[in-house]
């Protein structure tokens, strides 16, 4: 699970997943009704939501960023 903060960053609207306001229970009960009654749905957000990650956090991606950053500093 995510913070609240942190979903919003991450969650696209009915792409990868739903973002629920903290102590907002109505609204968690909702969504995890849907995604137990379509889990096609829910497989889709899983798969979504991890390329999204894989995506934003490749290392490779990550470590050529900071090489770059270290060469403008250094240059």
């Amino acid at each position: 699970f995510l913070s609240y903060s942190d979903g919003q960053r991450f969650l696209d609207k009915k792409n990868n997943g739903f973002l629920v306001k903290p102590k907002d229970v109505s609204s968690l009960a909702k969504y995890l009704d849907i995604l137990l009654k379509n889990p096609q749905m829910a497989n889709q957000f899983g798969q979504a939501g991890r390329a999204k990650v894989l995506a934003l956090y490749d290392w490779t991606l990550i470590a050529t960023t900071v090489e770059n950053i270290f060469k403008d500093i250094l240059t």
